[in-house]
């Protein structure tokens, strides 16, 4: 691969692999080549509207049955469709983006189907979450030793407190998969 591709994501790719939602890597890949680190202050405010409002959606959805709806019908079309490198995007009509909006009622679709099938919406999630945290290892891995490399990363490389508490992290996550693993059904 081209290094300075990869110089010019920043920290902005480190930040997006911390998120599970596909299409948050494009845009914290480009925040973080434009911004570097400048922008991290706002974590001091963000972090904690994201928790509530992350709660609120548990508690509506809880009550209405349509949590896995949104949630995972708007997940798997950002997915395919920057795997599939389709234009994507509720911003965009329709007609622009074909594939992204079939892909967007097919899950809708199947999200609705859970409820009418009694599928629990929350354990449809935390499969999802499951299978995220264990396919966020490897790639935390690879993106571990990219933000190390001066080649790749150029100004950007992490520093060592910051690599120390990457890899703990990385361990961390590595330790309770294998835990999950090891208890799963007992």
């Amino acid at each position: 691969m081209d290094k300075s591709f990869f110089q010019q994501l920043g920290p902005g790719l480190i930040t997006g692999a911390s998120d599970d939602d596909p299409s948050g890597i494009v845009t914290y890949s480009k925040a973080g080549a434009q911004f570097g680190y400048g922008m991290l202050w706002t974590m001091l405010f963000s972090y904690p509207l994201m928790s509530v409002v992350q709660e609120i959606s548990a508690r509506v959805g809880w009550v209405t049955g349509l949590l896995a709806v949104p949630v995972l019908a708007g997940s798997a079309a950002y997915a395919v469709g920057e795997a599939l490198k389709w234009p994507v995007g509720l911003e965009r009509k329709p007609l622009e983006a074909k594939g992204f909006y079939g892909v967007l009622t097919v899950a809708t679709l199947l999200g609705l189907a859970m409820n009418f099938f009694h599928i629990d919406p929350i354990k449809a999630l935390v499969w999802a979450v499951v299978i995220s945290g264990i396919i966020a290892i490897p790639i935390r891995i690879v993106m571990m030793f990219m933000a190390s490399d001066p080649k790749v990363m150029g100004k950007f490389t992490l520093s060592l407190p910051l690599k120390i508490l990457e890899w703990m992290t990385t361990l961390i996550m590595l330790a309770a998969t294998i835990g999950l693993l090891a208890t799963w059904g007992k």
